[in-house]
């Protein structure tokens, strides 16, 4: 029976492989969705540890939207003054501010005539420990200079000894650059645009702040954490607080995770559109391939064949087909993975280096799915062609006449009752947005299923109905097409149920998108309601 099983699948070696490649399509998009959120995971990491650098503690408001004068300057002195303090630093950033290069020089990022881009400006802290950031070319800035991050030098070309002004509503300053910049260990990333100088000078383009956004603290190797806090903590005013190096850490990795889950999920999305398809595909090909293989099962079954290996021979090809899909859609999804990191630097998104690799656990997940979902969608046509008594097997027109059953019917109007609710609720009922969307995903899945059982009993009364016109205007040709389409409705309705869920698909994307654009558009005309704006010059309201 194994030899026959793959003498078999040779035979129809074209249409198993054209029937695998949405296997392989649907896997490859679940391993790189994985593969891709574990690497930006591993490297946004690395980049956490770099923020955070030797911090231990941070004095920072307890509001975000407290003002930089909730942190009194005095306070540094104060806490540098602690035993067990190693060193603390305090950091005062004005965003945005305008940064305007000395005239010649080429300033990529501009408008047409207009070569001031908006920065965020920061004083530089000398202390290694508490900056993530270090000099690869040059100097520190001090009164009358600044430092400029690596990516804007390069994309504004700008090398040491270059002038530029520096600018907010309340003042301007023109400085020199001495130094240049990057994020420690994330060589490449771009951090935006970020120009770094001495605090004095800092707090001359935002007179009256006279204070810090935060103040961080490095603990002395003889002290620890909790008695370095325990001193720290009454010199808080109100509307401060303390956090450890677990909690600054925890918040910098939730706020790049959020991100990288979003890009997970809408891989995921299309992983279960895809690995749907298949299944839907993989039915159908099953079933067919059965109808045309039943005197064959047949005659199996006449010379002694049991109903159970012919249903392992059927689960067999199913297996087969499952990890041959499964371990090319890996390699594809490896490659997805790579491509897409790609595409992201190519559109001028620069990531920190992340790696491709492949975890047990991505895996094992592509395995169990892909062979998963081939084996279920091979089921029912396995279990249709052990049950056929010899007889009906190998009789070809009876073994293809199938008819309605009523057991069929009554299971394609409760899936298509169940998804219509199911629909309904998660488009008005449904207030939490992955119900929202669970709700409606499991509708959509359930109108199709429904549809799908419903099509042979409903293909015989539609193909009289449309070809009857057709037969009219073809004449001869119409009507044999009409009659050949009645003949066998499963094969019809398996036909037009593929091309169906194809259709489903792309209209549900195009409709995705227009409700957007719809839906963005009423929100931008509902908040600005004025006929004309003015605005100042200044990037800075």
């Amino acid at each position: 029976m194994l030899q026959l099983t793959i003498a078999n699948m040779r035979a129809n070696l074209g249409r198993l492989a054209l029937t695998g490649s949405t296997l392989v399509l649907g896997v490859a998009f679940v391993v790189s969705a994985f593969v891709l959120a574990d690497g930006l995971r591993d490297s946004f990491g690395r980049l956490t540890q770099e923020f955070v650098g030797g911090v231990d503690l941070q004095i920072r408001p307890t509001d975000d939207f407290v003002s930089s004068e909730a942190i009194d300057a005095e306070l540094l002195d104060a806490v540098i003054a602690i035993d067990g303090v190693e060193a603390a630093a305090g950091f005062m950033a004005v965003d945005p501010v305008g940064f305007t290069p000395a005239s010649g020089k080429e300033v990529a990022d501009a408008q047409a005539g207009d070569e001031e881009r908006s920065m965020v400006a920061a004083n530089w802290v000398s202390v290694p420990a508490l900056t993530p950031f270090e000099i690869i070319e040059g100097a520190p800035p001090g009164p009358g200079e600044f430092g400029l991050d690596a990516i804007t030098a390069e994309a504004e070309a700008l090398g040491l000894g270059d002038r530029a002004t520096l600018d907010t509503t309340q003042g301007s300053v023109e400085l020199t650059l001495v130094g240049i910049s990057q994020l420690g260990g994330a060589e490449g990333f771009d951090i935006g645009g970020v120009v770094f100088t001495d605090l004095g000078t800092l707090a001359s383009l935002v007179p009256g702040t006279g204070g810090f956004d935060v103040i961080e603290i490095q603990v002395a190797q003889d002290a620890t954490v909790d008695e370095v806090s325990a001193l720290v903590q009454p010199l808080l005013a109100d509307g401060t607080e303390l956090a450890n190096r677990r909690t600054v850490a925890d918040e910098q990795a939730a706020s790049f995770n959020s991100v990288i889950g979003i890009i997970e999920n809408v891989l995921l999305g299309f992983a279960g559109i895809a690995l749907f398809v298949a299944a839907f595909i993989i039915s159908n090909t099953f079933a067919m391939l059965l109808g045309q293989q039943m005197q064959e099962f047949g005659l199996l079954r006449a010379i002694g064949a049991e109903g159970a290996q012919i249903r392992r021979s059927v689960i067999t090809q199913a297996l087969l087909l499952g990890v041959l899909g499964s371990v090319l859609g890996v390699l594809v999804g490896l490659g997805l993975a790579a491509g897409l990191l790609w595409l992201t630097g190519a559109l001028g998104a620069e990531l920190p280096d992340t790696s491709v690799g492949l975890s047990v656990r991505t895996l094992a997940v592509a395995l169990i799915v892909g062979i998963g979902v081939t084996l279920l969608a091979s089921l029912p046509p396995a279990l249709q062609a052990a049950r056929l008594p010899p007889i009906v097997a190998m009789d070809a027109l009876r073994s293809n006449d199938v008819s309605s059953g009523l057991r069929r019917s009554a299971a394609g109007v409760a899936l298509l009752l169940a998804g219509l609710g199911s629909g309904w609720f998660g488009l008005f009922a449904a207030q939490a947005t992955a119900l929202v969307v669970a709700a409606s995903a499991g509708g959509a899945v359930g109108m199709l299923l429904g549809v799908t059982f419903l099509g042979p009993v409903l293909v015989p009364g539609l193909v009289r109905w449309l070809g009857w016109p057709l037969a009219r205007l073809t004449g001869t040709a119409g009507a044999l097409a009409s009659e050949n389409a009645r003949r066998n409705p499963r094969r019809t309705s398996a036909t037009a149920g593929a091309l169906m869920v194809g259709l489903a698909v792309v209209t549900s994307a195009v409709v995705v998108g227009e409700s957007l654009k719809v839906g963005l558009g009423q929100v931008l005309s509902e908040s600005v309601t004025a006929d004309y704006a003015a605005f100042t010059n200044s990037p800075v309201d």
